[in-house]
């Protein structure tokens, strides 16, 4: 699959922008903000969250 110019330009653009922060996600930081959207998705109200967050 061929992505479009204008992907290619937001894909470039995001990767710049994260390359030049200086900020690292840590993993657990990760999945917790992913388990949100899959339980706010899926309509579940409980979500398991890390003992980091």
């Amino acid at each position: 699959m061929q992505l479009t110019m204008r992907l290619k330009k937001r894909w470039i653009t995001s990767v710049l922008h994260q390359a030049n922060s200086n900020s690292v996600e840590l993993p657990f930081k990760r999945g917790q903000r992913r388990n949100l959207s899959i339980a706010r998705r899926s309509g579940i109200r409980s979500v398991r969250t890390s003992a980091h967050g």
